[in-house]
């Protein structure tokens, strides 16, 4: 049997933003090369290809990708597809003209890293107390206290709240920091305006995540 590496090509991407829904609808795939003491990359994978050397080689492969025909380098198969799926949310999110997009990106970086069956649980938690976060955040960022008094008020708030809805403390964290973000950064927005965008950011990440936890599960490669 050979002992050769499974090899795969890839396209620099200029394209970026809202736009690479159209690289989506073209079959191709956006990611994000990265290397030790280099700069990061923008390609395109073609997504049939990308989708069948992951079955076949696994999740955590070394794979070879060549950039535009150039000399082919060692790249994980788990690191192509963690930036793919960190793209396809940040790109959702700003399609919904969210201000802070990156939150969705962020939260799918969380929850990508979980197993399906682990994802489902991970993000119910998370779902919840982002919700319960956003909630506290809303109703107490509409009444002229000072910041200090209102966080460690919400903070305690949530933390009952969380008792309630058996939230686990990865949800009370997610939670606490939907409040934090929610009460101290200074925005023209109302309170209850970037608690909407909050939690609908980490909602578009968490379903990406699943998503791609359903469509694209981490196997090893079969032995033999």
């Amino acid at each position: 049997m050979s002992n050769a590496r499974a090899s795969l090509v890839a396209e620099h991407r200029e394209i970026t933003g809202k736009k690479v829904a159209q690289l989506r609808a073209a079959g191709r795939l956006p990611a994000v090369v990265y290397g030790h003491g280099e700069g990061s990359t923008n390609v395109t994978v073609d997504a049939h290809d990308f989708e069948q050397l992951r079955r076949r080689s696994g999740a955590n492969a070394l794979v070879d990708l060549s950039i535009d025909g150039d000399k082919a380098r060692p790249v994980l198969v788990h690191s192509l597809r963690t930036a793919a799926v960190a793209v396809t949310s940040l790109t959702i999110a700003q399609l919904f003209g969210l201000s802070e997009a990156y939150w969705a990106a962020i939260t799918t970086l969380a929850v990508e890293q979980s197993s399906l069956g682990a994802a489902f649980t991970v993000s119910r938690h998370r779902f919840v107390g982002t919700l319960l976060g956003a909630a506290v955040g809303a109703v107490i960022g509409t009444h002229p206290v000072p910041r200090a008094l209102a966080l460690g008020v919400s903070v305690f708030l949530l933390g009952s709240l969380r008792v309630l809805s058996r939230s686990d403390l990865n949800g009370y964290r997610f939670g606490a920091a939907t409040l934090a973000i929610i009460l101290l950064v200074p925005r023209l927005d109302l309170a209850w305006q970037v608690a909407l965008h909050r939690f609908i950011e980490v909602s578009i990440g968490i379903a990406v995540a699943l998503i791609l936890a359903i469509a694209w599960p981490e196997k090893e490669p079969a032995a033999g």
